[in-house]
Order: C-alpha cells, then sequence, then structure tokens
C-alpha cells in the first residue's frame, strides 16, 4: 500500500520552482505531479491553467518532458 502524498511537504520543496539542468528524473516527475495536483487543487482552467503552465514549465523541454514517465499525463 503507498502512503498518501504530503502536498504541503511538495510546496515547500517546489515553490522556488525547478532547476531542470540539475534534477534527477524523480525529481522532474515529482515537480510535474505537484503542478498537476496544484492545477487541480486550485480549479485552474482555461486562460489561468494556460498561463500558469507556462510559467511552471518555461525551462521544460520536449527531451525533458519526456523523461517523465507517460502515466503520470
Amino acid at each position: 500500500m503507498t502512503t498518501p502524498t504530503d502536498w504541503k511537504a511538495e510546496e515547500e520543496q517546489w515553490r522556488n520552482r525547478i532547476n531542470v539542468q540539475m534534477a534527477t528524473e524523480k525529481d522532474l516527475t515529482d515537480f510535474t505531479l505537484y503542478k498537476l495536483w496544484e492545477y487541480n487543487e486550485y480549479k485552474l482552467m482555461d486562460n489561468d491553467l494556460w498561463s500558469f503552465f507556462q510559467d511552471n514549465f518555461e525551462t521544460f523541454s520536449v527531451d525533458i518532458f519526456s523523461k517523465v514517465p507517460m502515466q503520470h499525463f
């Protein structure tokens, strides 16, 4: 059985963004999962969601996104 995610701890970890050049694959996955949770938690939609996504993932490239397992999208 898996333990529930501590979203407050994740927020603390990722509130200052992520350095994609230094991040491990686990870091990239954890950051992406946190952002997905955050978008759902705050019910972001449409232009708000797009704006936050662009800001949060501006340093990601296709190669970096490919390091996050597809099951999380």
